[in-house]
């Protein structure tokens, strides 16, 4: 017996000095992410007991989609899993200790494994694909949340989080904000671009010190005069006329009002702390009420109907004013405001800068001055201002810039988008950081090499061949070369700090220079002349990569570019993908036209989550059950007959399938999370058989149909959760069938044979109209519905 003790407490023993079993954690990108914060190598063991220690957890796009083994994090009170393709978040159900959590920009839609996290008091779940928010409803411990750029319509789950100090959820889909009336604590309230009209919920918010309401529907601002305690309001994009319940506002210190209806000024006239007011593009002619704000230091009036501007001479406090796009005469007061540092005359049909002189000059702290898009031509009066530093011209029909030479302090020098073929006036302008030509008729651009503090280079659309003045211009970080006459990139290959560079459209063949661009991060070579791509795959630190519509056969193996996320290689003649599918890290894959048939080596990249491949030669969809992972899928025009495998792919947004050979389309029935669907071409089925479909798909807003040879689109009127239809190139002639589509925002109807839109006027949500090329008889339905909406764009000329 005593043997069998001693036997069996040596083999406790042995047990309790036998090392702990690792956990498994199956994504890499995850795995890799905890061996860092717990400073451990590749090599060694994950243990249980090491991860209970664990307190805090951050990574940003890192491709994270599978938490499986985060589970015995327990002791984690922060963890940040940002930019990853995180659907499922059962996993995080049990770490009770989670103070603060981050999962922006993933693809989560369930939130019921946080529901129990009831310490949680920082949370952050933007760009995800949320609707539902009842599991927050019982996070009592809240103070911040944001939750912007998701599709929430409902926000009564917040009701219950009386101790939120701070709640962004702009970029939604809200129009009943009642439930927030109870977060009496908040500070910090963010809900621009969402469709409110009715702010009254806000009224007993008096907490508030800052506001925004941007992008909404909102005309009446009565509901905001009780909110004393703010000091920074937008109310930018909206239907506001009548400001008057904001005069009580006496705390204000920013008001942003831009793009609303706005006449009298005069409720502005007494809020003592205010020093940023911005309040262009509104219907304003009178501003004497600015006479009695000594205090304004900032002040943006641009796109009024301004003629005298003699109120402003009190203003004696102003760094910054803009007035462009006003009917103002006189401006000799300007030459009073002796602090101003910043002017903007934008869009004011300036042709004769001579009358502006003077004030220029009177103006000893003038550094910034912006005269874009008017008519000039003799910049002349121009030439005195050397102490600018900041000089913008874009937009305007400058030839000779000789008046500039002696200004030679500036460091910004926007001059895009006039007739220049000189630019010999710039070579003293040595301190120049930042310079855009882009857009002129510029060949010679040896005046430039002597400007070696560039960091940004803009000569896009131009006729430059020679690219050697810019060899030394060794600081640069961004360089935009785009449609020139560029053959030999040699000059730049010392070019050792651009993070930027951008040749599309020229005629290079070859990119052997660009091979020890270490820094780069972004590079466009769209439509030259390129096969050879060997000397990109040492640039390790790139991030995107586009080579569009060259004459690319063979990819080299690129495992190397191990940061690279996002490949555009559409118009080539590429079909093996097998050294494509060497860049782990790839995230969007945008091949269209090319010649693939096989896309098996696409399986080995786990973090693809975009995939373009329309206009291929795809027949068999079978390997796409490995890609689950994916967002969005384009398989157009190609030689697909059967979809079935596709119903895998449940955590799809976004299809488009169009112009192949498909007879059944029930496979898409799984998936549920379509938001976009993109069908045309003549293989679709009738409207009748497919519409049942589509209104299984409860998150589907965007549908195409376009070139289906549709006339009857009667089935289409149940789907009324569209906000985006496209039935360009069909035979649509009645458009009634639409007429409950009512929160549609774009509609593409180009090309049919529609002659009575007055369909349209039901749609006062729409902020896009197609309906070029239709026969279309009596237009007053599109004035009308301007009326209600005057930033709709229409794609004709319609006269008022």
């Amino acid at each position: 017996m005593k043997h069998i003790c001693l036997l069996f407490a040596i083999l406790i023993a042995f047990a309790s000095c036998s090392p702990p079993e690792p956990v498994e954690i199956p994504d890499p990108n995850l795995a890799a992410a905890v061996r860092q914060a717990l400073g451990l190598s590749p090599d060694e063991p994950i243990t249980q007991k090491k991860l209970e220690k664990l307190e805090v957890l951050s990574t940003w796009t890192k491709g994270i989609s599978d938490l499986t083994g985060i589970e015995k994090m327990t002791g984690l009170t922060s963890l940040s899993l940002i930019g990853g393709q995180i659907a499922d978040i059962t996993p995080l159900a049990g770490l009770r200790n989670l103070a603060t959590l981050h999962l922006n920009s993933n693809q989560i839609m369930d939130l019921t494994p946080i529901s129990g996290l009831t310490q949680l008091s920082r949370l952050s779940l933007d760009n995800n694909q949320i609707s539902d928010l009842t599991p927050l409803e019982g996070l009592s411990q809240l103070r911040e949340l944001t939750l912007y750029e998701n599709r929430i319509k409902d926000v009564t789950p917040l009701k219950e989080l009386t101790q939120l100090r701070k709640l962004e959820i702009y970029s939604n889909k809200i129009r009943d904000i009642a439930p927030l009336t109870g977060l009496i604590q908040l500070k910090e309230l963010n809900l621009r671009y969402n469709e409110i009209s009715n702010i009254t919920p806000l009224s007993g918010l008096i907490q508030l010190y800052t506001l925004n309401l941007e992008g909404n529907k909102i005309s009446d601002v009565t509901p905001l005069r009780g909110l004393k305690q703010l000091t920074d309001l937008t109310l930018i994009r909206n239907r506001i006329q009548d400001i008057t319940p904001l005069a009580g506002l006496i705390q204000l210190e920013s008001l942003s009002l831009w793009y609303n209806k706005i006449i009298d000024i005069a409720p502005l006239a007494n809020l003592p702390k205010l020093l940023t007011l911005s309040i262009g593009n509104n219907e304003i002619r009178d501003i004497t009420p600015f006479a009695e704000m000594k205090q304004l230091m900032s002040l943006y009036l641009g796109s009024n109907q301004i003629g005298d501007i003699s109120p402003l001479s009190e203003l004696t406090q102003l760094r910054n004013l803009s007035l462009g796009g006003n009917q103002i005469k006189d401006f000799g007061v300007i030459s009073g405001l002796k602090r101003l540092s910043y002017f903007a005359l934008s869009e004011t049909e300036i042709r004769d800068l001579t009358p502006f002189v003077s004030f220029f000059e009177g103006l000893p702290k003038l550094t910034s001055l912006l005269l874009n898009d008017n008519q000039i031509s003799d910049v002349t009066p121009l030439g005195k201002l050397t102490q600018l530093k900041k000089l913008n011209l874009y937009n305007n029909e400058i030839s000779d810039i000789a008046p500039l030479a002696n200004m030679t302090q500036l460091e910004v020098l926007d001059l895009e988008n006039n007739n220049i073929n000189d630019i010999a006036s710039l070579a003293n302008m040595t301190q120049l950081k930042v310079l855009d030509l882009t857009n002129n008729k510029i060949r010679n651009v040896t005046p430039l090499a002597g400007l070696t503090l560039l960091t940004e280079l803009y000569l896009m659309n131009n006729q430059i061949a020679d690219i050697a003045s810019i060899a030394e211009l060794t600081q640069l970080t961004w360089l935009y070369l785009n449609s020139n006459q560029i053959t030999d990139i040699t000059p730049i290959k010392n070019l050792r700090n651009l993070r930027a560079l951008s040749l599309n459209e020229n005629q290079i063949s070859d990119i052997t220079p660009i091979q020890n661009m270490k820094q780069l991060s972004y590079l466009q070579m769209n439509k030259n002349q390129i096969s050879v791509i060997t000397p990109i795959t040492e640039l390790t630190q790139l991030h995107s990569l586009r080579l569009e519509n060259n004459k690319i056969t063979n990819v080299p193996p690129l495992e190397k570019l191990s940061q690279l996320n996002t490949l555009w290689i559409r118009g080539n003649q590429i079909s093996d993908l097998t050294n494509i599918a060497t860049i782990k890290s790839l995230r969007r894959l945008l091949i269209d036209d090319n010649q693939i048939q096989d896309i098996t080596p696409l399986t080995e990249l786990t973090n693809l989550t975009i995939l373009h491949l329309s206009g291929n030669q795809i027949s068999d969809t079978q390997q796409f059950i490995e890609l689950r992972q994916l967002t969005g899928l384009n398989l157009s025009r190609n030689q697909i007959r059967d979809i079935t495998p596709l119903a895998e792919l449940t955590r799809l947004t976004s299809l488009s399938i169009g112009e192949n050979q498909i007879n059944d389309l029930s496979p898409l029935r799984s998936l549920t999370r379509l938001t976009w669907l993109g069908f045309g071409g003549k293989n679709l089925p009738d409207l009748t058989d497919l519409v049942p479909l589509l209104t299984g798909l409860p998150h589907l807003t965007e549908l195409s149909l376009e070139n289906s040879g549709i006339s009857d689109i009667t089935p289409l009127a149940q789907l009324t959760q569209l906000t985006r239809l496209t039935l360009s190139k069909n035979q649509i002639r009645d458009i009634t069938p639409l007429a409950e589509l009512t929160n549609l925002r774009r509609l593409f109807l180009s090309d049919n044979q529609i002659e009575d839109i007055s369909t349209v006027e039901n749609f006062n949500r729409l902020t896009h109209l197609f309906i070029s090329e239709n026969p279309i008889q009596d237009m007053s339905p599109i004035r009308r519905l301007r009326k209600q909406n005057p930033e709709l764009r229409v794609d004709i000329k319609i006269d008022p």
